[in-house]
């Protein structure tokens, strides 16, 4: 919720890039637009439950936050 109380929208999209799928955490704020917007770098882990926590309290303080995952194009099963 945002400081009105409202709902926020949030949720992951899978974007195509260059032929690849990249998924993508999106954080909407309540209410009609437009919103000034963050794109939010995720660390070398990923995009986590912290970070998703991160995007969605930039969302309930009015800005459209996105987190794409940097790090679509590599093999899944690649240790960092």
């Amino acid at each position: 919720m945002d400081q009105d109380g409202q709902l926020t929208t949030s949720g992951r999209v899978t974007l195509t890039v260059d032929g690849t799928r990249m998924s993508t955490y999106v954080a909407k704020p309540a209410g009609q637009g437009p919103f000034p917007a963050i794109i939010f770098a995720m660390h070398i882990g990923g995009v986590e439950e912290a970070t998703e926590e991160f995007c969605t309290l930039f969302a309930q303080n009015g800005y459209l936050t996105v987190c794409p995952d940097l790090y679509h194009r590599q093999d899944n099963g690649i240790d960092f």
